[in-house]
């Protein structure tokens, strides 16, 4: 009987021969080529994941990070043409200011499984006409995210607004992001549907950037 390996995820299983078929069993878990459920395990939040057994180093989780009060932070698993999304989690403080909520933030850059991980975040710097204060907060809650990041000891890549958007052939216009992410992510396309969903927009395809720049 032939061999079979794992490709990436839901790409399923080859022969080592190089043609497709429904009956090599895989040395790597056991199933028959073209079963992916063992790449299908679901994590303890609901997240479909790659079984422990059938991870390669072909396989990556990126978390695509929009920094700030109005970003998003999404989660990246190209192998499986899975996506998701989430508004950048924020509280009220005492003083009634808008917040991190850090314990949010933490929860969502979590490792599911052993298939490696990283992060990608946008380089941000301070802009002329923004007051001291806001940027002082906005500046705090970088910070934050990078110490979530560091806490779940993820590799993280550092990608200015101009780097990625030009890849993408993007401009300042929000809307155009919003476009691009549901052409590229037209399963979520629904999650950009409204004007302040940009940082989701975005939060994909730095997410996305990542998967075709950086491995």
């Amino acid at each position: 009987m032939k061999e079979a390996y794992h490709d990436e995820g839901i790409a399923g299983h080859i022969e080592r021969g190089g043609s497709r078929r429904a009956d090599p069993i895989c040395k790597t878990c056991g199933h028959e080529a073209g079963d992916i459920s063992p790449l299908l395990r679901t994590s303890r939040r609901g997240r479909p994941r790659h079984s422990r057994t059938a991870a390669t180093g072909r396989l990556m989780v990126i978390f695509g990070i929009d920094p700030g009060f109005s970003g998003a932070i999404s989660v990246y698993r190209p192998s499986l043409g899975l996506i998701e999304v989430h508004d950048m989690p924020i509280m009220k403080s005492a003083k009634n200011k808008t917040v991190l909520n850090l314990h949010g933030v933490l929860d969502l850059l979590e490792r599911e499984d052993d298939t490696p991980h990283m992060a990608v975040i946008e380089q941000v710097a301070a802009m002329r006409g923004q007051g001291v204060t806001s940027m002082f907060r906005f500046g705090q809650g970088f910070g934050q995210v990078e110490m979530a990041i560091a806490a779940q000891g993820l590799p993280v890549h550092y990608i200015t607004a101009q780097k990625w958007k030009s890849h993408f052939g993007l401009s300042r216009d929000k809307g155009v992001s919003r476009s691009v992410a549901s052409q590229r992510f037209p399963q979520i396309a629904p999650q950009f549907a409204r004007v302040k969903d940009d940082g989701r927009a975005e939060a994909c395809l730095i997410a996305l950037y990542g998967k075709e720049k950086l491995i």
